[in-house]
């Protein structure tokens, strides 16, 4: 399965994967302008069956991708497949059904970046951060109906939910059935704090070389860092 796919799912349907990061660099990624540009090719339909298995990445292509699918006419429904975590668990929140595999995972942290320059720029970029947060929280406010500062909260602890808690929670609508396909972390998120065991022995049973991957990890973040810092000079 691609890590990126719009295909034809019925006569008025689209299946929409969400496999990989959000945002494009030199290792792939979805970008929210490819993202738009395949919705836009799919024409003329009324259901979009979106699945995801993310890690997250780039804040304004999710953003973005989100504003994509709440404009479009078509009703989304969204499957949790693996992990909607970081920026694609706000993209989740398009959907006016989420359903979440039992083995899948939902993560919501606060924003992060890197930063160079003197103490006004630096001021300026956590004040920048403050922003974004403030629009993610009002977010899944809207869709989940938890108040902002339990959001806040959450947030702040880099909180991590399974089926049920998001269930709970209402990050999810429906429980299905568990999948091959369970959650975990890939090679390229070492600043998640509080991974949850299971899922990092997950990831780490898939890790054959892991000198490699930590620089490539190192890379990738380097190169995200870049991203922001070019987005706001």
């Amino acid at each position: 399965m691609p890590n990126f796919s719009i295909r034809a799912a019925g006569k008025k349907k689209a299946e929409v994967y969400i496999y990989d990061t959000i945002g494009q660099d030199w290792w792939g990624g979805i970008s929210a302008k490819a993202f738009a540009a395949e919705l836009k090719a799919a024409g003329a339909i009324d259901t979009i069956l979106l699945r995801v298995n993310s890690e997250g990445g780039d804040v304004f292509d999710g953003l973005a991708i989100y504003n994509e699918l709440v404009r479009h006419p078509a009703r989304v429904e969204a499957d949790i497949d693996g992990m909607a975590a970081s920026i694609a668990s706000i993209i989740i929140m398009a959907a006016e059904e989420i359903r979440m595999a039992d083995n899948a995972m939902i993560m919501i942290h606060d924003p992060w970046s890197g930063a160079v320059g003197s103490a006004a720029d630096l001021r300026d970029k956590a004040a920048l951060l403050d922003q974004v947060a403030g629009n993610l929280v009002r977010t899944y406010a809207a869709r989940t109906g938890q108040t902002e500062a339990q959001l806040v909260d959450w947030m702040a602890a880099e909180t991590w939910m399974d089926a049920r808690q998001a269930l709970d929670r209402g990050f999810a609508d429906q429980i299905t059935e568990p999948l091959r396909l369970a959650a975990s972390v890939g090679r390229d998120v070492p600043w998640f704090r509080h991974v949850p065991h299971a899922v990092r022995r997950n990831s780490a049973a898939q890790n054959k070389s892991p000198g490699v991957l930590n620089a490539l990890a190192e890379a990738r973040i380097a190169e995200r860092t870049r991203k922001f810092e070019a987005l706001n000079t």
